[in-house]
């Protein structure tokens, strides 16, 4: 078992006293908290005083890639740890096997499968995903209970593993550059079967223009949510007990003035931009760019059979012009605002707000972008106008520019109940837990930690896990 070297008790009470400098600013307010002149006056972007630690009251595991950075003895392996989030004690799942995630893992929601991917030897060859029991200790089955060939993506639902396959379904008609999407219900065992669900792209022409790659989300109820991205636009599509629908119209990257339909010769958008499905299935958000000019969100409110009831949005970020040549000119962008979304979009658990992470990657931030933790409110999203600062709230705080005091966040999730979340970002503290990561090397930019901070924002991130041999790169919550 790797040993944690920090434990989350110990952290609460070392980042209560830290400091990244001599000034009494510093010495009050934790380096990751943004109190700049040009954040105060509106909700979410102030505070009443300094925050206090996030202190965690509810039980819950959090499961997490660490993978061995370059120029250590660990490179080479990724383990999968799994750590309470009371004690901060951490169980290394798959630190006696003679394999590991290096090529990449999923875990069953419930934590009892761990599927491990198996890179090919050949080129262009997908890897296989073998399929691991966990027991109450968890630890992994002696033997794979079953191995599926040749997998593109897979996630796991409550009751099934669902996964993507190159080339069209052995019972559909053949198309080229298409995927098969299957269903392995569980439990699993070696006699599990496979069963075909639908070929996607599904169609000639769509088939020709596609840049889709396989990827896909699952609910935890079976629900799938695909994109279908292609070299001139974006569509949104849910499938559920047999029924593959198309989520409101066509997005388009850029429009011809005459003909009024969707133009491009490259593409913008891919198979995994941000997206996200409600709790109580009523409403999918998702981030597009659409026209080349406006960064939106954009809300389809669905009936009860996922099919769509409307399509409005809300413009995140816009520019005049050419989005990308113009969003990191300064004097088009306020202060406060960002320019890009990154990852999924995730609903909390009374589906009224969706989170996402914030990005803006501009001047001083092209290296390392500044990045947040945000919320918006689902009935502000819908105006067909820009979102105003005020819908905008922000769970973390960090500060501008290329400096240690700020984490870059590249994954989230939320605790069982909501009250949390749990994130990936780059470290701001050294080993010993209370001094700051220096700048003067490159920890603070290329290394990944685990934290937690309250969901309100009502108090700071706590980092619960800090080696400097292991970088985090993969996230469960349970």
């Amino acid at each position: 078992m790797m040993k944690n070297t920090i434990t989350l008790s110990i952290l609460v009470l070392l980042l209560a006293g830290c400091s990244s400098s001599g000034t009494q600013k510093d010495l009050d307010v934790h380096p990751n908290f943004d109190v700049s002149a040009d954040m105060a006056g509106d909700a979410g972007f102030d505070t009443a005083g300094p925050l206090k630690p996030t202190k965690v009251d509810e039980a819950f595991k959090i499961a997490y890639l660490y993978m061995g950075r370059p120029g250590t003895k660990a490179f080479g392996r990724t383990e999968l740890m799994v750590m309470d989030s009371l004690s901060g004690k951490s169980i290394n799942v798959t630190g006696k096997q003679a394999w590991s995630c290096s090529d990449g893992c999923i875990l069953s929601p419930d934590f009892k499968l761990l599927g491990v991917y198996v890179a090919s030897n050949k080129a262009d060859v997908p890897p296989d995903l073998k399929i691991y029991g966990l027991d109450a200790n968890l630890q992994p089955s002696a033997q794979p209970l079953t191995t599926i060939k040749g997998v593109q993506a897979a996630h796991f639902s409550k009751d099934a593993l669902f996964f993507t396959r190159k080339g069209s379904c052995p019972k559909d008609q053949v198309i080229d550059n298409t995927f098969c999407m299957y269903k392995m219900t569980l439990p699993m065992g070696q006699n599990s079967k496979e069963t075909q669900l639908f070929t996607f792209p599904n169609t000639t022409r769509d088939a020709n223009n596609s840049v889709y790659t396989g990827r896909f989300r699952v609910t935890p109820d079976g629900t799938l949510l695909l994109l279908l991205p292609t070299i001139y636009s974006q569509r949104v599509f849910t499938w559920r007990k047999g029924k593959l629908l198309q989520v409101g119209k066509e997005i388009c990257h850029q429009i011809n003035p005459t003909s009024g339909t969707c133009t491009g010769t490259g593409s913008e958008y891919t198979d995994h931009d941000p997206l996200g499905l409600a709790p109580d299935d009523s409403v999918i958000v998702a981030a597009l760019l659409e026209q080349n000019r406006d960064l939106r969100l954009r809300k389809y409110e669905l009936n009860t059979d996922l099919t769509t009831k409307s399509s409005t949005y809300s413009n995140f970020f816009s520019t005049p012009g050419d989005f990308t040549q113009l969003k990191c000119v300064e004097k088009l962008r306020k202060p406060w605002q960002y320019t890009e979304i990154m990852g999924d979009i995730r609903f909390t658990r009374d589906s009224k707000s969706v989170a996402f992470i914030a990005a803006m990657p501009c001047g001083d931030n092209m290296e390392q972008p500044w990045t947040d933790i945000v919320e918006v409110a689902v009935d502000r999203i819908g105006t067909g106008k820009p979102l105003t600062r005020d819908s905008i709230f922000r769970v973390t705080h960090n500060p501008k520019g290329d400096t240690p005091d700020a984490t870059m966040i590249t994954n989230f999730k939320f605790s069982p109940s909501g009250k949390y979340i749990v994130f990936i970002g780059t470290p701001l503290f050294q080993t010993d837990g209370k001094t700051p990561v220096s700048g003067l090397g490159t920890r603070h930019k290329e290394d990944r930690e685990v934290f937690i901070i309250a969901a309100d924002g009502s108090a700071l991130p706590i980092q619960i896990t800090n080696t400097l041999d292991r970088m985090a790169v993969g996230l469960w919550v349970k």
